[in-house]
This record gives C-alpha cells, sequence and structure tokens, in this order.
C-alpha cells in the first residue's frame, strides 16, 4: 500500500468479514505519509514497512506470512466478491488446484468502454 488511507477503510473491513480464526491480513505499506498505517492497524491488519514498489512490497509480505499455507495478495482498492474466501478455502481443499484467480470488474465499468474491454481481457 502506498497512501491507500481511504481505499483501506473500505478494503479492510470489507475482507473482515470472510475470515477465520485462523486467517491473517498484511498490508505492506511502501512509505505512505497519510494514515495508511493507522488504518490498517484500527482493521486488526499487521503492517509491515518496505521499500516502495509493487514486487518488494509483494515479496515482503510474503516473507511476513511465516505460517501461512497460502497466500492472497490485494491491491488496496479491491473488494472481493462476497462469497471469495470461502471459494479460496474449497479450492485449496482440492489437491489439483495449484492457483487461482477472481474475474476482474470495475465499479465504474458500465461507464468506461475501456474498463469493460479491459475487465473482458
Amino acid at each position: 500500500a502506498l497512501n491507500e488511507e481511504e481505499a483501506l477503510q473500505r478494503t479492510l473491513p470489507e475482507l473482515g468479514r470472510g475470515l477465520q480464526l485462523q486467517d491473517s491480513v498484511i498490508v505492506v505499506d511502501g512509505g505512505s505519509v497519510d494514515r495508511t498505517v493507522e488504518v490498517a492497524r484500527s482493521c486488526s491488519a499487521r503492517v509491515v514497512s518496505a521499500p516502495r514498489g509493487r514486487g518488494r512490497q509483494m515479496n515482503e509480505g510474503a516473507k511476513a506470512a511465516t505460517d501461512a499455507d497460502a497466500l492472497l495478495f490485494l491491491h488496496a482498492d479491491t473488494l472481493l466478491p462476497e462469497e471469495a474466501l470461502d471459494g479460496v478455502r474449497k479450492a485449496l481443499a482440492n489437491n489439483s488446484v495449484l492457483g487461482g484467480c477472481f474475474q476482474l470488474r470495475f465499479l465504474e465499468q458500465e461507464s468506461s468502454l475501456a474498463l469493460r474491454f479491459w475487465a473482458w481481457c
């Protein structure tokens, strides 16, 4: 995350509704100057700092998840479908599943031809 105070105020509570006791949320901050860190902590996320950059931050988050059986990476402004975490758990219970993804959809998608095309790809 980098200056994602507003996005995290929406994303983390939504994500929290699908969490189970053994789940944890790690927010990797790339040097925010807003309240990103405070918002993440107020939503019970563990905050890790890393040099700015998507790959660096994802790597640091993965390193911090030392006791995780699986990792789910989300952007700060990403909202998962309502039953997404249950779907992930079900997929992970199947030994033939190696990975997965969700279909991309934008809130502004209906009003933008470019976003509709991006989500279609």
